[in-house]
């Protein structure tokens, strides 16, 4: 992993992990499918990933494999099962459901698709409803925090 990916993990996540090139795409993946489990990903849900995976060290030709990527018909359980080292640290295993719901809620339209494709991802990886729901808290603060971040600064 990069300095910047590995940057971006310690500032996000607290972790210092170095998930492997599969394991990379495969989070990458399932985010993708998690975005578009209303049955698309909006112009602004795929600005969000691009912008995030770019911040993580992805590179163009990672980008190219993203938008190549059939999430339409990719099977969740099949792409999380796919990971190995990059989801033993539960932080791991959250942040993924973390950056799903950053990435779904970025359109400003969170579809019951979108919550349930997140949450079915939750319960592959472990995570509790309780868990989720906290999760989804913390995203839901932060969308409100930068609505009004931007309101005082622009007033």
């Amino acid at each position: 992993m990069s300095f910047i990916g590995s940057h971006y993990m310690r500032e996000n996540y607290g972790l210092d992990a170095n998930p492997s090139e599969a394991d990379r795409l495969n989070y990458c993946k399932a985010l993708l499918i998690i975005a578009g489990g209303d049955g698309k990903i909006s112009k602004e849900e795929w600005e969000y990933f691009e912008h995030a995976v770019r911040a993580s060290g992805a590179t163009d030709a990672h980008i190219e494999q993203y938008r190549k990527f059939e999430w339409r018909t990719a099977s969740l359980e099949e792409v999380l099962s796919g990971m190995s080292n990059i989801m033993t640290p539960n932080a791991l295993r959250r942040a993924l459901v973390y950056d799903a719901l950053k990435i779904a809620k970025a359109d400003h339209v969170f579809t019951p698709g979108e919550r349930a494709a997140a949450l079915k991802a939750a319960q592959i990886l472990g995570i509790d409803k309780t868990c989720f729901e906290a999760i989804e808290g913390l995203v839901n603060v932060e969308i409100a925090l930068k609505t009004a971040r931007i309101a005082v600064l622009n007033a």
